[in-house]
C-alpha cells in the first residue's frame, strides 16, 4: 500500500495488535504539505511536530504551510520543491520532518515495533526520510 493508504492511524492498529505496523514513507513530504494545507483537520500533524526535536524548524514549516480553515475548493496546493543535486534543503526537511511526523503519530499509545516503507527510485529522499522515523522512534 502506498502512501495516504499505509498511514499512520492503519500503522497504529496493527502495531497494537502486536504485529508490524508499517507507513508508507514514499511521497511523504508532500503528505505532510497537503495535510496542512488542508487545515490539519483534529491537528494531528501539527501535534506530532511539536514532538520534533528542532521546534524552530517544525514550526517554520507549520507556519509557511498550514492554511486555518483548509484550502478554498479548487485552489491549487502549494508545490513541493524537487530536490536537485544543488538545491535540496526543502525537500529533505519536509520528507524529514513528515515521516517524523507520520511515525510519530503511528506510535502514540503504544511501544510496539513500527516500519517505514521507503521507495528505492527516490533515492534522494530515503535518508532524510529514514532519518525523521529514527527520531519518532527515539523520542519516546
Amino acid at each position: 500500500m502506498g502512501v495516504a493508504i499505509s498511514h499512520w492511524g492503519l500503522a497504529q492498529a496493527v502495531s497494537r495488535t502486536g504485529q508490524l505496523g508499517v507507513v508508507s514513507g514514499t511521497g511523504i513530504d508532500i503528505l505532510l504539505v497537503r495535510r496542512l494545507q488542508d487545515g490539519d483537520p483534529g491537528g494531528q500533524m501539527r501535534r506530532a511536530l511539536a514532538q520534533f526535536p528542532d521546534a524552530d524548524r517544525a514550526q517554520r514549516v507549520v507556519d509557511t504551510y498550514l492554511r486555518e480553515g483548509g484550502r478554498a475548493r479548487g485552489q491549487p496546493y502549494r508545490r513541493v520543491p524537487m530536490p536537485t543535486m544543488t538545491s535540496h534543503r526543502t525537500a529533505w526537511e519536509l520528507s524529514l520532518l513528515g515521516s517524523f511526523a507520520e511515525v510519530a503519530l503511528a506510535r502514540e499509545g503504544h511501544i510496539n515495533p513500527m516500519g517505514i516503507n521507503l521507495l528505492t527510485k527516490l533515492h534522494m529522499h530515503t535518508l532524510p526520510a529514514l532519518y525523521g522515523a529514527m527520531l519518532a522512534g527515539w523520542t519516546r
